[in-house]
């Protein structure tokens, strides 16, 4: 479940999700009504109800033991509640529910992810300013700014075979720009209108970003230029949702969040 939610709530959302789910829980277990044998089975000589049950309950001891301890476990046992909340909320995406989960369940694949991320590197590093080339042999990459979801985004462009790496950018499902280091809609919006005019004059035909599908839909510079230009005129309201930290402002096939609250400035050309 950890892997099949965040994979399939981007595409079909929240209530087709829970409709899968409920799906594929009633596939596996219709065969339990043929495999499955009781152990004490009812011949319908004796009649049961909730009353019954409720004086057996009371003059079984082990059995309210089993259920005490049960409603113990599940009161406390609040990760599997908190993991969804924390990577909404403050990761940015459900996506992000798989790793958590794992990295919970797993402790040495924990202690692997914690000796990964604090690598460090030997030798001097050197910082690349915009527009920066990359030479890979025979193979040049572009470094094209698109600050937004954070302040150093950047894409990079291979013209010789039409590709762009778009990362954060510029994928088939929504931009955050709601979480704590993310710019403003304006600021996004130069961003979007550089990659669509990138894509106009063919400097790529094929975008691959850092999540959801790839390669993502072509159309997605321009829906986000177009999206990102509704919000600064004002012409596309966010609508916040309860339960959400953040704003969405939906547009065609893609969706690009705010903080609450927000609002937008004087209409712009």
């Amino acid at each position: 479940m950890s892997i099949a939610v965040p994979a399939l709530y981007p595409r079909i959302g929240w209530g087709m999700t829970a409709g899968a789910i409920c799906l594929i829980g009633m596939a596996v277990m219709l065969p339990m009504g043929r495999a499955a044998k009781e152990r004490f089975i009812n011949k319908g000589n004796e009649k049961v109800n909730a009353r019954a049950m409720l004086k057996y309950l009371r003059q079984n001891k082990y059995l309210q033991i089993y259920f005490i301890g049960l409603f113990i476990l599940f009161a406390t046992a609040t990760t599997q509640q908190a993991i969804p909340f924390f990577a909404d909320f403050n990761l940015g995406d459900v996506g992000a529910i798989t790793t958590m989960t794992l990295s919970v369940a797993v402790p040495s694949l924990r202690k692997t992810l914690d000796r990964i991320t604090d690598i460090k590197a030997p030798g001097d590093y050197t910082l690349f300013g915009d527009e920066h080339v990359f030479d890979l042999g025979g193979r040049d990459i572009e470094t094209i700014p698109t600050p937004g979801h954070t302040p150093g985004s950047v894409c990079y462009l291979d013209r010789t075979r039409g590709l762009v790496f778009s990362g954060d950018s510029c994928c088939d499902w929504g931009i955050l720009l709601h979480i704590p280091h993310a710019l403003s809609p304006d600021v996004y919006l130069d961003s979007a209108r550089l990659l669509q005019g990138l894509q106009k004059v063919g400097a790529f035909s094929l975008n691959y970003p850092g999540h959801h599908g790839y390669p993502a839909d072509k159309d997605c510079p321009r829906m986000y230029a177009e999206c990102a230009q509704g919000i600064v005129n004002g012409a596309i309201r966010p609508k916040h949702k309860r339960g959400k930290s953040r704003a969405e402002a939906k547009y065609e096939k893609i969706l690009i969040t705010l903080p609450k609250g927000w609002q937008p400035h004087e209409p712009v050309g």
